[in-house]
């Protein structure tokens, strides 16, 4: 779930690359929903997403009955933001 466009350009290109199926959510509120309707190996979460903010997207996750690996991305640069 990313938000700018070169960076989900670069991030979808080089997972494909490894052959990973990549689905691309732009906002929080598609990731959201994509959320919702499967189960997913992994999740690439920006915080920082307009719509729904990745840490409630990450704290959805992880209620899910299912585990599931995050990795965030961030340009939050705050020691407060990034200990929440």
């Amino acid at each position: 779930m990313e938000d700018d466009p070169g960076i989900a350009d670069v991030l979808t290109l080089h997972l494909s690359d490894e052959g990973y199926d990549v689905t691309l959510a732009s906002d929080g509120i598609q990731g959201m929903q994509f959320l919702g309707t499967s189960q997913w190996d992994a999740l690439v979460l920006d915080l920082m997403l307009p719509g729904v903010d990745g840490l409630e997207i990450c704290r959805q996750a992880r209620s899910a009955h299912h585990y599931t690996p995050i990795i965030i991305i961030s340009a939050v640069r705050e020691m407060n933001s990034l200990l929440e």
